[in-house]
């Protein structure tokens, strides 16, 4: 870094280290409070543990430089939760419980890094981190209660239950904090709002203590006390060890759903502050790194004795607007409140905690997603906002880890509303419409053209299971009542799982009862979609589903099954006399045996090619048996298909015409048999009879009108 960039930077973490102060404080009071006022203090120190250890590893080691990282509020909501029922089971060993529930969060987080799922959190629906987020804000504000009516126990019920025992000090205390935190947001928009709350809430209490002493008095229960030092909490790291190691496998299984629904619960919430760092400093976040770092600072904190956190967007937002943008901005941060802690324990232990109640309200109400509310205005989002609220009343009734079950849950059921909205049929159409690469002859494209509607060809998308397999069921109901062959597209489909599996299976039976075929092509795993369709299928299978590798193939064995049954006179499958060539039925006799004084019969073995792309056209080829596949040599050694010549056709009619080189490859896709025709053959077959001429010129003008025309009307049918 240059030496000039130093001191703004610094600069930078200590303006968020003040934000973060009251902050971690607040959050490690809150996460203790359960337990009772003698774990006041502990709680304190905790979060200014958490804050060091958890800002300095994530600091040094995560992937968004610009990150401030310290006890959360979402996380001291799910704390205090634990701590209560811990404190109600066994209350010696709650403290260690709860730090045994953080370190296996961090663990958990170190997992999540491993397992690279930095970018799931795009992938979590939006009204379940509206609801999840919205619910935490609101049990961190509900949690205030009691720092705000100035009582050194109970929870919140207990202080609403007794307003008698209210200090008015305290209230009015929080009031001011919460209202100057609210206004700055207007009327001092470069303060941060947690900053402004905490000099004017601290500036109430000594007003109101200056009339009464008592409040600020050593021991005064509005104040945080005395918080252990360095030296104390090193001192009690055997002990907590300790206790960490002394619990049993089944007290840990108990405390791995807790621990894991906390880890996502930070995870989200770091993650969230990336995105808003990176829509700052326009960088992109290293969300895997992030994840490993913030699993190391939260089971290091543990271990310490510190609360766990996350990336705050709070103290994240006044380090870059304080100009913060490198990691020295982030590690100045708890390296500032280190120093506090050491230098000034004193400020620590005065500070009122109604302040911190104050403070940590107006958190919490602005962690609510407020604007899930609009989702009410429209009737498609209604059920958005309903899972927005479910989440947040499955949070308020049992706790934020029956949230996150809950909201798992609802995401499952977004996933399922979101893809059966799409429609599992991309295109569909017909084989009148869609062909084969197999150019086909006048009479059988007349055929087809007459005949296609008995094949309907789709093309499925996205996953089919259990969510669109009703809707792909409906919208196969057309095709399955009026054709015989129905031909499914399956290579935009990712997965197909036994619910699809089994209407496909239903769409065989039935087509089978009709005396129809179903055809699948491109499928991923063809011999385990058979599997599943055998397993699942009615019984008895009349006539199972038939696989090709490719659309194409399927495409062709539909045209030959409806040509076998509507083209009367098809020739028979040997060789092809001259006579019967498409090109050439119906010529003269004196024409067709000047002609065939110069053909010649050439053979061809099964990928052997006939003509290479760039030699001289100098020759007519007429397919006498078997086929020729014309493909333009691509990159990388791939082919572009261009079509498929069967007997009776003919190829090479464009370079024979032109005199031009050939602009594709000939290759027998069999043992091919051909007619070929040289340039010098067809001039002395001219001299001999001169109307040939002619006659081949118009003949074959009319071959290429014809498939301009056929290749005209695929595209059009291809487009719509």
């Amino acid at each position: 870094m240059r030496r000039e960039r130093i001191l703004p930077e610094v600069g930078a973490g200590l303006a968020a280290a003040l934000m973060a102060l009251p902050t971690a404080l607040g959050n490690g009071l809150l996460a203790f409070a359960p337990l009772g006022p003698a774990h006041a203090a502990a709680g304190a120190a905790a979060g200014l543990v958490g804050a060091v250890v958890l800002g300095a590893a994530a600091a040094l080691l995560g992937g968004t430089p610009g990150l401030v990282s310290v006890p959360s509020g979402p996380a001291a909501a799910m704390l205090t939760a634990l701590a209560a029922q811990f404190a109600a089971a066994d209350p010696p060993r709650a403290p260690v419980l709860l730090l045994a529930t953080a370190l296996l969060a961090g663990a958990a987080q170190l997992g999540f890094g491993a397992l690279r799922l930095g970018a799931m959190v795009k992938f979590i629906p939006y009204p379940v981190v509206a609801g999840f987020l919205s619910a935490a804000g609101l049990l961190l504000a509900w949690g205030q209660i009691p720092f705000v009516a100035g009582l050194a126990d109970g929870g919140p019920l207990q202080a609403l239950g007794r307003p008698g025992s209210w200090r008015a000090a305290a209230v009015l205390t929080a009031a001011v904090t919460f209202a100057a935190a609210a206004l700055a947001h207007r009327l001092l928009p470069r303060v941060p709002p947690v900053l402004a709350g905490l000099c004017a809430g601290t500036l109430a209490f000594l007003g109101f203590s200056a009339f009464d002493p008592g409040l600020a008095a050593a021991g005064s229960p509005l104040r945080v006390g005395p918080v252990p030092g360095a030296r104390a909490v090193l001192a009690a790291f055997p002990g907590r060890l300790a206790g960490l190691v002394a619990l049993s496998p089944a007290e840990l299984l108990a405390l791995a759903g807790p621990a894991a629904a906390l880890a996502a619960l930070l995870s989200v919430d770091t993650l969230k502050s990336c995105v808003l760092v990176d829509s700052v400093t326009g960088h992109r976040h290293a969300g895997n790194r992030e994840l490993l770092a913030q699993g190391i600072g939260n089971a290091l904190s543990a271990l310490a004795g510190g609360a766990p956190g996350s990336g705050v967007s709070g103290a994240t937002l006044v380090n870059l607007g304080a100009g913060g943008r490198a990691r020295l901005s982030s590690t100045a941060v708890p390296a500032s409140l280190l120093a506090v802690a050491a230098a000034a324990p004193g400020l620590v232990a005065g500070t009122p905690r109604a302040v911190l109640g104050g403070v940590l309200v107006h958190v919490g109400l602005r962690t609510v997603d407020w604007g899930a509310l609009r989702l009410a205005r429209r009737p498609e989002a209604r059920l958005d906002l309903a899972v927005v609220a479910a989440v947040v009343a499955a949070a308020l009734a049992s706790g934020l880890v029956v949230a996150a079950a809950a909201g798992v849950g609802l995401a499952v059921v977004l996933f399922v509303r979101d893809h059966a909205r799409r429609s599992p049929v991309r295109s569909r159409g017909t084989v009148a419409g869609i062909r084969s690469s197999h150019r086909r002859l006048p009479p059988e494209d007349a055929v087809l053209t007459a005949r296609g509607a008995e094949a309907a060809v789709l093309t499925l998308q996205g996953d089919l299971f259990f969510g669109t397999a009703d809707r792909l069921l409906t919208e196969l109901e057309p095709e399955l009542r009026t054709c015989r062959l129905v031909l499914l597209g399956l290579s935009r489909v990712a997965d197909v799982d036994l619910t699809a599996a089994r209407i496909l299976a239903q769409a065989e039976s039935r087509l089978a009862a009709r005396g129809g075929t179903l055809l699948l092509a491109e499928a991923r795993a063809p011999e385990a979609l058979a599997g599943a369709m055998e397993d699942v299928a009615p019984r008895p299978r009349r006539s199972p589903a038939r696989f090709f590798a490719s659309r194409d193939e399927a495409l062709e064995w539909c045209e030959e099954r409806i040509l076998e049954a509507h083209l009367e006179a098809r020739p028979a499958h040997g060789p092809r006399p001259l006579a019967e060539m498409d090109l050439l039925a119906g010529l003269s006799p004196e024409l067709l045996a000047a002609l065939e004084r110069q053909v010649e019969v050439v053979a061809a073995a099964d990928g052997e090619r006939v003509f290479r792309a760039g030699e001289p056209g100098d020759a007519l080829y007429l397919v006498r048996v078997g086929r020729l596949r014309l493909v333009v040599p691509a990159e990388a050694g791939r082919e572009l298909m261009l079509g498929v010549f069967g007997r009776g056709d003919v190829v090479g009619e464009l370079a024979f015409v032109d005199g031009r080189r050939r602009s594709a490859d000939a290759v027998a896709c069999a043992p091919t048999e051909l007619y070929r025709l040289t340039r010098p053959a067809f001039e002395a077959a001219a001299r001999e009879a001169p109307a040939l001429r002619a006659e081949l010129a118009a003949r074959l003008a009319r071959v290429l009108t014809y498939r301009l025309r056929v290749t005209t009307s695929q595209l059009k049918a291809a487009e719509e």
